[in-house]
Parts: C-alpha cells; sequence; structure tokens
C-alpha cells in the first residue's frame, strides 16, 4: 500500500498514471496534471474548481471576442476589454490569448508593419487586438 504523500510531493505521480478521477457525483472528468500547489488536502477542491470554469471559458471567451469585434478596426487593448467587460486581468488575457492561437484575433499594425499601441489606464503602452480579416469575411457572408 502507497504512503500518504507529504505535503511537497504530488496526490498522483505527473507521469504512467491515469489522471481521470472522480469529482462529487459527476462523471470522470480529466484534471490538470500541474495544478500549483496541489496537495492531498485541496486535491478535491481544486479540481472542483477547474471542472466549475469548463463552461465559464467558453462564455469569457466569446464576451472578448464580441468586445474586440464591436470597436471594428479600431480594436481594443487588454485593459480596455477588463474594463468594458469588468473581468479581471487573469481571466481576460488566457480568454484573449486563446483567441489569438485560434487564429482568431491579430495585432493591428500600420501600414509598416508596426504593432498599434495605446495607453492603458496606468499609463503603460499595450497592443491593440482585432479581429482577423478572415474573422470579419466570416461574419459577414
Amino acid at each position: 500500500m502507497r504512503q500518504k504523500p507529504t505535503r511537497r510531493e504530488p496526490v498522483f505521480p505527473m507521469f504512467g498514471s491515469d489522471p481521470i478521477v472522480h469529482v462529487e457525483d459527476r462523471p470522470r472528468e480529466a484534471v490538470p496534471l500541474l495544478i500549483a500547489g496541489l496537495t492531498e488536502e485541496t486535491f478535491h477542491t481544486s479540481t472542483a474548481a477547474a471542472v466549475s470554469m469548463l463552461d465559464g471559458k467558453d462564455s469569457q471567451r466569446a464576451a472578448v471576442f464580441e468586445a474586440i469585434t464591436a470597436n471594428g478596426p479600431n480594436g481594443c487593448t487588454d485593459d480596455e476589454i477588463q474594463a468594458a467587460l469588468k473581468l479581471d486581468g487573469s481571466s481576460e488575457r488566457p480568454r484573449r490569448w486563446e483567441l489569438w492561437k485560434a487564429g482568431r484575433i491579430e495585432i493591428r499594425r500600420d501600414a509598416a508593419g508596426n504593432a498599434i499601441r495605446r495607453t492603458t489606464r496606468t499609463n503603460r503602452r499595450a497592443v491593440v487586438w482585432i479581429v482577423t480579416i478572415h474573422n470579419e469575411r466570416t461574419t459577414l457572408s
């Protein structure tokens, strides 16, 4: 029988084991293997939190895309999206990154190909995100 893990040990091995577990009364759900600070005491809470966010990510991603789309060719900075949607940066930035990775948005550029930047509420310069031209055509047709 395996000994109970110490505080610094992960609850389950990171490799070579089935990362599927039961969460409360839900069907078997995939659990991220690298949850920071995961211990036996925090396992079920962390897993339940991760599962509860699955649907939230989709709606947040859609809201971020809609905010960028609504500003047309002017686009939005992360700061402007966060202010408009009342989202924390830790929630908004990953959703914007997912949209960028999926090719749905891109950085707005000038004629020379340089990134367009605007000043944020904290007086920093931030890139402006716009819907990709491919998505604009898709939306219009």
